[in-house]
């Protein structure tokens, strides 16, 4: 019989909750289907950070790497700084183990009530967004006194990116900084992956949604790389550009 080593972090709020009724499932599914599971529980999250000042050890998801999986129950705990936690462990997981690709499915289903009208037509479509760059490259801070030096480390899959960032105000004022920064190879990434989803789902058309309009050097960038991986690489999928304004006005 088949035995997968789970990694499991229940996590805050709902997710032990979540997590322990998911395990029961798995379970009970093991054995309808002759295999079975280990279970490797870890305290990561709030609970445990509030009691050791530890948030989660990188030797921690060198020893999770070795499992076949990973169960994740809710990050999040109102009693701890936003922030803290969400990078610690989220934030931390998605770049050791280099997850760029953040899947948002929605589909309907027959005779499923849903909050919105479809008027009969099926709504079936996937988000496919960049999980490691852009905002969520971490590089930001605040300063109170105007002045801000922003050391500048990054590792992602294909590169690393080391400098620093120095800002002043005149008159001095207190001020906050984020940089986002996207990657041709990021970016190259991201759309392969669009587009290899789209020809599994048998699509003709692999719309890129950005903000290009008003910040045209990130997402200027991003469309004409992903633009250009699609006529280099994918002549049979039409390229659609939509800003995430107009978006949320079809949807």
């Amino acid at each position: 019989m088949k035995k997968y080593k789970i990694a499991v972090i229940p996590g805050d709020g709902i997710g032990p909750e979540v997590i322990g009724e998911a395990i029961k499932v798995l379970d009970r599914c093991g054995e309808k289907f002759s295999f079975s599971f280990e279970w490797e529980k870890f305290p990561y999250g709030a609970g445990h950070y509030l009691a050791t000042g530890e948030v989660m050890p990188e030797e921690a998801m060198e020893h999770m790497s070795r499992c076949d999986a990973m169960l994740l129950g809710a990050i999040g705990d109102p009693r701890v700084k936003p922030g803290i936690l969400e990078q610690g462990i989220l934030l931390a997981f998605r770049f050791y183990f280099d997850q760029y690709v953040n899947l948002r499915p929605a589909f309907s289903l027959p005779k499923v009530h849903t909050p919105v009208d479809l008027k009969g037509t099926k709504m079936d479509s996937v988000v496919v967004r960049e999980n490691t760059e852009d905002l969520y490259m971490c590089i930001g801070g605040t300063t109170e006194t105007g002045e801000l030096e922003l050391p500048v480390e990054v590792s992602r899959g294909s590169y690393e990116l080391k400098g620093r960032m120095s800002l002043k105000t005149d008159p001095a004022c207190p001020f906050a900084a984020q940089a986002a920064i996207n990657s041709r190879p990021g970016v190259e990434r991201i759309t392969r992956y669009a587009c290899e989803l789209a020809k599994k789902r048998d699509e003709d058309t692999v719309t890129v949604v950005s903000k290009s309009n008003a910040v045209s050097a990130l997402y200027g960038f991003f469309e004409e790389n992903a633009k250009r991986v699609m006529a280099d690489e994918y002549p049979e999928l039409k390229y659609a550009m939509l800003n995430v304004d107009a978006l949320c006005y079809h949807l």
